[in-house]
């Protein structure tokens, strides 16, 4: 890009623009949407279409398979099986889809050699939707057998898969956790013994089962429905790594930050605090973010919620009053402000006594 003379335009570019054409007012193609700003999103660049007569000149094809392996698994790494769409990208995985299983049910296993019992697995899920089911296969044969540990209608479900039908299906638990996030990343970890399977959502335990049911197997993920899903930092071992913040570091960490929120401390000293726990910091930074947001949400509904009920208050003593002296004007806008809290009407109505008498 660095020397190339590019066409500024001052557009929107949105994901997926680039490659398409920059039409004048006559329809004539002027160039080739290239990129868009990273500072402002009402700035974009395109090459100029005469930049392409020489791949006219010089064609330079590429084969389509080339093309068909921009996001594909690692078929080194993983096994999708009964369908779905199982894609790849920046080390996130996604599915998206109906499976071929019943209830729409897709596994993508990994390739890993099968762990020795014990062992935990772990993944980090997030569902476009909670009516979605998502999440950790393990003790899998390859075709319709396996445990599966995935969050679903909002509740973390345990279930044993002994065929491909409802009747070979065992829920063996089905539970809400306070730990769960919804609509959020949330980290689903296993943990398998001789006797025993524990399931935890976030670092806390949300069902402990007495089941030996499956033993051995493939780990892996699973998809249920219609759902579409992102998977990330899948591991599997006989311990997995998972970054579990102490409550005397939590106590910590947000007390810089609200420090940092009322401008009382200096920001290099904040930012060296949370560099020294990055991980911890990027996630409490996160959920404070998040609950900042929500609280915004939540006020903002108060506030309209007081101007309507206000703006109704005063409709009703308006509309009170004995038939002669009713403004209906001031009532009409009334109606209106009650949708359009910018609305003056005291700037716009005309009181009733400055009114004309015939």
């Amino acid at each position: 890009m660095e020397g190339s003379n590019m066409i500024q335009i001052a557009i929107p570019i949105e994901e997926g623009n680039s490659g398409g054409p920059l039409l004048n007012l006559k329809g004539e193609v002027q160039g080739v949407i290239t990129l868009k700003s990273a500072v402002t999103n009402n700035l974009g660049f395109a090459h100029s279409v005469n930049d392409l007569r020489l791949l006219l000149e010089k064609p330079n094809p590429i084969p389509m398979q080339r093309w068909l392996t921009i996001g594909r698994l690692d078929d080194r790494l993983w096994e999708p099986l009964q369908g779905a769409s199982w894609t790849q990208h920046a080390g996130v995985i996604q599915v998206d889809g109906s499976g071929e299983g019943f209830g729409g049910r897709s596994l993508c296993l990994s390739k890993e050699n099968p762990p020795a019992t014990p062992f935990e697995a772990s993944v980090t899920v997030k569902l476009d939707e909670e009516s979605g089911a998502a999440g950790l296969s393990f003790c899998a044969d390859g075709k319709d057998v396996h445990y599966g540990f995935y969050p679903s209608a909002g509740k973390l479900r345990l279930t044993r898969f002994n065929g491909p039908d409802v009747f070979s299906w065992s829920i063996l638990s089905d539970a809400a956790s306070p730990a769960y996030r919804s609509g959020d990343w949330n980290t689903l970890r296993v943990r398998v013994d001789e006797n025993k399977i524990q399931c935890f959502v976030n670092d806390t335990l949300v069902t402990e089962q007495q089941d030996t049911g499956l033993r051995g197997g493939r780990v892996g993920l699973c998809k249920f429905r219609q759902t579409k899903a992102c998977f990330k930092h899948f591991q599997v071992g006989e311990k997995v790594s998972h970054n579990q913040i102490s409550d005397q570091l939590a106590l910590q960490l947000n007390a810089e930050l609200t420090d940092y929120l009322a401008h009382k401390g200096p920001k290099d000293k904040t930012m060296e605090k949370l560099l020294a726990e990055p991980a911890a910091s990027r996630s409490l930074l996160e959920q404070r973010a998040k609950t900042l947001e929500e609280q915004a949400a939540t006020l903002r509904k108060l506030g309209r919620e007081v101007h309507r009920r206000n703006t109704a208050e005063e409709l009703v003593k308006v509309l009170q009053r004995p038939a002669d002296q009713t403004e209906l004007m001031r009532a009409a806008l009334l109606v209106a402000r009650h949708d359009n809290a910018e609305l003056d009407t005291d700037a716009t109505c005309v009181p009733w006594s400055a009114w004309p008498m015939s």
